[in-house]
């Protein structure tokens, strides 16, 4: 018997006025799979996570999540009620909170599973409960190696370094769901195999579930198992990443007709 997706995106449109940003995507993924969106600049990546996370509605469409035996509609959620259904994400410009020091700022990651009066009168359950969470983040500042900076305000830490906090702070929940937009972007290579080893471990560990836009595609091989091409807001390729990178069409999606014919 096939496991069924945990999440299934079913003819999902996002439209800007006259643009159409998202067109008409349909695929699904399957618990702990780790899947790569790849596709040139402009190919509506970013806007599918956005739709995912609750951050663009859809003009059409649906987003299937599986919880249990129970499928819910993202599509008709918040985004802060995705969110605590166990998906989380990160951001291109890694959107931190300047001001708070590394540890707080993973602490955030747990935010959105605070609840009702318990934290606002800080009951004993809720003191707990926040000890709890300064203990996962030191162990994700360990994992991903940022122990050194606990302290430091993220406002003075290098790009690579503030991106591997935004990673820190997306696993901050042990997501179910985790929606990695460009992680490795500027990253030396010693960081992106950091990236590549947790990630891996949180999936073998937690049973994670990952889908990873990326423009590197070494990165894209190392760490799916199965790749999705967008090109124009639309898919047009899927499949193994070492079959899928050398396809006519994905090639001239990235590097034109005429240079794809010469390499074909």
């Amino acid at each position: 018997m096939t496991e069924r997706p945990i999440i299934d995106i079913r003819d999902a449109r996002v439209q800007f006025g006259g643009l159409i940003a998202v067109r008409d995507v349909s695929f699904s993924v399957s618990p702990g799979e780790v899947v790569g969106l790849v596709g040139p600049n402009g190919a509506g990546k970013t806007t599918l996570f956005n739709a995912i996370s609750g951050l663009v509605p859809l003009a059409s469409g649906e987003i299937g999540y599986r919880t249990g035996d129970k499928e819910v509609r993202l599509d008709r959620k918040g985004a802060w009620r995705r969110a605590g259904l166990g998906i989380s994400r990160t951001f291109q410009d890694s959107r931190l909170i300047d001001g708070l020091p590394v540890s707080d700022q993973l602490a955030t990651g747990m935010l959105g599973h605070a609840r009702g009066w318990g934290a606002l009168l800080r009951l004993p359950p809720f003191v707990t409960s926040e000890r709890d969470t300064m203990h996962r983040a030191d162990e994700i500042m360990d994992w991903l190696g940022l122990s050194d900076s606990r302290s430091t305000d993220v406002e003075f830490l290098s790009a690579p370094a503030r991106r591997l906090v935004d990673l820190g702070r997306a696993l901050m929940s042990r997501p179910r769901l985790l929606l990695l937009d460009e992680i490795g972007a500027g990253m030396p290579p010693a960081d992106k195999q950091r990236v590549v080893d947790v990630v891996t471990e949180s999936v073998a560990r937690h049973g994670t579930t990952v889908v990873l836009v990326e423009h590197d595609m070494r990165f894209v091989r190392t760490l799916t198992g199965r790749t999705v091409v967008l090109a124009e807001g639309a898919i047009i390729a899927e499949g193994a990443p070492e079959k899928v990178l050398r396809e006519p069409a994905v090639l001239e999606a990235y590097i034109g007709r005429a240079a794809a014919k010469e390499m074909l």
